[in-house]
């Protein structure tokens, strides 16, 4: 995977789907944080970012899914666990098959990582992204009203 520390920072190189479903779109958490994202995870080293994100999909939902177009390249600084963080993301549009299991939308689906981290999907009402901590803080609005072209952001927060 590609991440790494320069000097006092963290870096990391990551991919996003944004996976939509009647008037809904799939996040996770992690286990002890307060914050939503976007499924996703970062790129290996010699791996485009769509087939990073098409592996990534698969280890996370076990399904493999359709990416769609290029909705934002972000560049995004924040702090978490006390370390300074330097990510490149980019977010993809994507489509679940028909037979994707998870649909129930008002459930939250677990899952353990080999390396133990604990994560839970779920559903939200994109009109209600307001009412929680969705991460980075643009895509509460971008969600709402994605972009036409590939629009790149620089976040910071």
């Amino acid at each position: 995977m590609i991440s790494f520390e320069v000097g006092d920072f963290i870096f990391n190189y990551r991919v996003a789907a944004v996976c939509r479903r009647a008037g809904r779109v799939l996040l996770v958490q992690q286990e002890g944080t307060d914050f939503w994202f976007l499924p996703g995870g970062r790129c290996e080293a010699g791996e485009s970012s769509r087939d990073a994100l098409r592996r990534e999909l698969r280890e996370e939902l076990a399904v493999d899914v359709r990416i769609e177009g290029l909705l934002w390249v972000v560049e995004n600084f924040f702090e978490l666990g006390g370390r300074s963080f330097h990510e490149l993301s980019l977010y993809y549009e994507c489509l679940l098959p028909e037979s994707f299991h998870r649909v129930d939308l008002d459930t939250s689906y677990p899952w353990t990582e080999v390396n133990g981290a604990s994560f839970v999907l779920r559903w939200f009402p994109i009109s209600g992204l307001s009412e929680i901590k969705l991460l980075p803080e643009f895509l509460q609005q971008g969600l709402q009203h994605p972009p036409e072209h590939v629009q790149h952001l620089i976040c910071r927060g």
